[in-house]
């Protein structure tokens, strides 16, 4: 079941893993790298970020 999956990914701000609350959007960058907004479970709006999606997320 889809709905379970679980991710926790890593923050640009201080490297640590957290678990992730949801995702929030996704961009591509002129780069080709896809990023997410993220919101980290037990965090406000105020600290969500852009992550890179593939070396910065990881399912649980």
């Amino acid at each position: 079941d889809i709905s379970k999956v679980e991710f926790e990914a890593r923050s640009s701000k201080d490297g640590a893993w957290y678990d992730v609350h949801s995702f929030l959007s996704y961009r591509c960058r002129s780069s080709g790298e896809t990023e997410v907004y993220v919101r980290y479970v037990g965090f406000v709006a105020e600290e969500d970020e852009w992550i890179n999606a593939r070396t910065d997320t990881r399912e649980r």
